[in-house]
C-alpha cells in the first residue's frame, strides 16, 4: 500500500513539473530625459521674439494712421487680426515698440515714416524686421509718454509729448538769472497761465500776485504798493 502511495505521489510530480508554464513578468521602461536635453527658456528679448514667431501664426498690418489729439498724437495700427503683445524700450528720446508675428503691407509697399506731426514729436516710424513689426516716436525735447490700447484689429498707439519746464529770466538784481537761481522771493506766472489766465493789464498781474496792489489814478498815473 505504501509503495502504490509513493508511486502516484512520483507520478503526479512528474506531471506537474510538464505543465508547469513559466511566467515572464512584463515591465515597462520609462525614458530618463536629460537636463541638458530640455527646451530652453528665453533669456533676451530678441529669444523671446524667436520662440514666438514658431507658435503664433503671422498678422498683417494694412494701414496707418496719425490723429491729432488734445494730448499729443494717436496712431492707428489696422491689422486684419489681433496683434501679439508689443515689447516697449526706449533708446534716448525715442519710444519703442517690437511686434512679434507681424508683416507690414501697406498699400505703396513701403515703410511708413512722418515728420513733425504734432507739436515736440519730431518723427512716427513703423519698419519691418524680420518678422516683426517695429514702431519708433521720437520726441523733439524729450522721451513721449506713450501708451498702447489693443483691439480687435490692430492697435491704438497714444502719444503724449515730453514738455520741458518752461525757463523764466529775470532781472531782479540787475543782471539776467534764471527765477530759480535769483536767492530773494519771487512771484513767477509762466507764460501758459498768462495765456489760459488772459492776463494782458498790471491790473490782472495784481490780481494773481500774492502782496501786490495796483491803483490807477485819476492824472493818467498808477499807484504800486508791494
Amino acid at each position: 500500500m505504501k509503495l502504490k502511495l509513493l508511486s502516484a505521489v512520483g507520478v503526479l510530480s512528474t506531471i506537474a513539473h510538464w505543465i508547469t508554464i513559466p511566467v515572464i513578468a512584463e515591465t515597462s521602461v520609462i525614458p530618463i530625459v536629460k537636463v541638458q536635453d530640455l527646451p530652453r527658456a528665453a533669456t533676451t528679448v530678441e529669444k523671446w521674439l524667436a520662440q514666438e514667431s514658431v507658435t503664433s501664426s503671422v498678422v498683417e498690418v494694412t494701414g496707418i494712421q496719425l490723429n491729432p489729439t488734445t494730448d499729443g498724437l494717436q496712431i492707428v495700427l489696422q491689422a486684419v487680426d489681433q496683434l501679439g503683445q508689443a515689447i516697449v524700450t526706449s533708446e534716448g528720446n525715442t519710444w519703442v515698440a517690437t511686434i512679434p508675428n507681424a508683416q507690414l503691407l501697406l498699400p505703396n509697399g513701403q515703410p511708413f515714416q512722418s515728420d513733425t506731426p504734432a507739436p515736440n514729436i519730431a518723427t512716427v516710424s513703423v519698419t519691418q524686421i524680420k518678422n516683426q513689426i517695429q514702431v519708433r516716436v521720437t520726441g523733439s525735447n524729450g522721451l513721449p509718454e506713450v501708451s498702447i490700447v489693443p483691439n480687435q484689429t490692430g492697435f491704438l498707439v497714444d502719444v503724449t509729448p515730453f514738455e520741458s519746464e518752461e525757463e523764466i529770466v529775470v532781472t531782479a538784481q540787475k543782471r539776467p538769472e534764471l527765477s530759480q537761481n535769483v536767492p530773494i522771493s519771487l512771484t513767477v506766472i509762466p507764460r501758459q497761465t498768462l495765456e489760459d489766465a488772459q492776463i494782458d493789464s498790471f491790473q490782472k498781474i495784481a490780481n494773481n500776485t500774492p502782496n501786490f496792489s495796483f491803483f490807477p489814478t485819476n492824472a493818467g498815473g498808477s499807484d504800486f504798493s508791494y
